[in-house]
């Protein structure tokens, strides 16, 4: 982690975000996230890769990363665990999960952090048909960078499989998050996604062959 935060500090001599605020806000977040390293790993490489192909400017990007690594800070504190792969959740630990990215968010924002890391925050459990939380926004309403990390997050879920279940193939994965296009993800966002981490981009993927599998958790 701490390799990755420098690698994109680094990207903007200019930065305006503390480094060492971010390196202490991640190391506590990381006591509390819900994924593995290898999850979190592989899903900022590909939200990296994404943020280029839309022409993010750098200093947007390096946000967009520190989001990721922040994403999970408002469960901080919390006295409810979330065990990997046990979804059989209390009511205090249902509470907690659905006020946590506004938890979070408030914190970033009190710190004074930059937009983008808390519209990661605070949004990356809303969905594309509007049946997220904690708002409950839909399609365009939900920032960018959010949707861009929700696919992304649920991507990396799948072939680490650090949600408990059996990691997928990349191609079993892309299938799923097509699958999905239009009412969890951004449909145009889920087809930008795939041709920048697929070796082979969407002539990998074929609709019909889309599996059922239990809903990543958010």
């Amino acid at each position: 982690t701490s390799r990755l935060l420098s690698r994109y500090h680094d990207t903007n001599d200019n930065a305006d975000v503390n480094l060492e605020l971010v390196r202490i806000l991640v190391s506590q977040a990381e006591k509390h996230r819900h994924g593995t390293d290898a999850q979190t790993t592989t899903m900022v490489k590909q939200v990296g890769r994404l943020a280029r192909v839309m022409a993010f400017p750098p200093d947007q990007e390096r946000d967009l990363v520190y989001g990721c690594l922040l994403r999970d800070i408002g469960l901080m504190d919390k006295t409810a665990d979330f065990p990997q792969g046990d979804r059989n959740w209390n009511q205090e630990q249902r509470e907690i999960w659905r006020s946590h990215p506004d938890e979070g968010a408030g914190l970033l924002a009190k710190l004074g952090l930059p937009a983008t890391i808390i519209d990661v925050v605070r949004s990356h459990h809303e969905r594309y048909d509007g049946r997220g939380f904690p708002r409950g926004l839909d399609g365009h309403n939900v920032p960018l960078v959010a949707r861009v990390v929700a696919i992304a997050e649920s991507y990396s879920q799948m072939v680490t499989g650090s949600d408990g279940q059996t990691p997928l193939s990349p191609v079993a994965a892309a299938e799923l998050l097509r699958r999905d296009a239009g009412s969890r993800f951004d449909p145009d966002l889920v087809e930008l996604f795939l041709k920048a981490v697929l070796p082979g981009g969407t002539r990998l993927v074929r609709p019909e062959m889309a599996m059922p599998v239990p809903e990543t958790v958010g």
